[in-house]
């Protein structure tokens, strides 16, 4: 069973040894290297150090000309796996495989398609989204489904613990649906495109906390864009990140939305929309250290 894979990004890790112990990956493609750190070191993507590691061939092309398909088809994949690459595969590649070629979508699909489904789920507040394995047709994750796997959101998951959560879970779903798969015993499923709900590509600017939406809607942004793009707002006309926060379970009316105060209980407290409080731990003055809610008071309120 010969398989091409695609992948950049740290999701796509776990995938690559069980699937060089189960098939033969018979190349490996990447995104091109790029600047990293705060040197901007050219360094090439997690994926690439990780296949070569394994001793795989791997390619990262900044296009897909001629030479690359023909070495491509060259290679009479059965089977193309692509795992948060995060670059548009042309159609021509698309087709080469015997088997067609799978992605790995982390949402319950239809709902979610696009570029941050897990952060949108956490924004929405559902309880639990989903790891779907899909056929790869022309559309964004629209593709046939082939299995999903239903995976519970804790209370304070952010989009980093999920994010991880789901990459330890799905390789050997993965391995398993493939080869379900490649031997019949798997009938792909068409999408309920109806249903289907899309996400966007997220922005620095995404995070800029509006106070004036409830404590409910607030705490789940900080969740959802935790690491990235993170959560702010100004205070004292500097920049001020929101870090970790939890509901009030008291509020207070006196108060005006985006109102910094003290709680009775010397809590670091934040009015916001809908007469509701947010109680903020964890953030971080702009050009300082993260910090904790006392040490924030001290050091910005008194």
């Amino acid at each position: 069973m010969n398989i091409v894979f695609f992948g950049t990004n740290n999701f796509a890790l776990p995938a690559l040894q069980p699937l060089a112990e189960n098939f033969n990956i018979v190349l490996a493609i990447t995104k091109p290297a790029k600047p990293s750190g705060r040197k901007q070191a050219i360094a090439p993507t997690s994926v690439e150090v990780k296949a070569k590691q394994l001793g795989l061939d791997v390619i990262s092309p900044e296009t897909f000309d001629n030479k690359i398909i023909g070495q491509i088809n060259n290679l009479a994949p059965d089977l193309i796996v692509v795992v948060d690459y995060g670059k548009i595969i042309p159609q021509k590649i698309l087709d080469i495989p015997t088997r067609g070629a799978i992605n790995i979508h982390p949402s319950a699909l239809p709902k979610y398609r696009g570029a941050s489904p897990l952060q949108t789920t956490i924004l929405n507040g559902e309880k639990e989204t989903a790891i779907s394995i899909m056929l790869i047709d022309k559309e964004m994750d629209h593709g046939p489904i082939l299995t999903q796997k239903k995976v519970s959101i804790l209370a304070d998951d952010t989009y980093g613990s999920l994010y991880t959560r789901l990459s330890q879970e799905y390789p050997k779903l993965l391995i398993e649906t493939i080869k379900k798969y490649i031997s019949g015993k798997i009938k792909p499923e068409k999408q309920n495109h109806k249903k289907a709900t899309f996400t966007k590509i997220l922005k620095r600017e995404d995070g800029r906390i509006n106070w004036n939406q409830s404590a409910i809607e607030i705490e789940r942004m900080v969740r959802a864009y935790d690491p990235w793009p993170g959560t702010f707002c100004e205070h004292a006309g500097k920049r001020l990140k929101i870090l970790t926060t939890s509901i009030s379970s008291k509020n207070y009316l006196d108060k005006k939305p985006g109102q910094f105060f003290e709680t009775p209980l010397k809590k670091l407290a934040v009015t916001c929309g809908k007469t509701s409080t947010l109680l903020i731990h964890k953030l971080q003055p702009e050009g300082k250290l993260p910090m904790t809610d006392r040490d924030f008071i001290r050091g910005y309120m008194k």
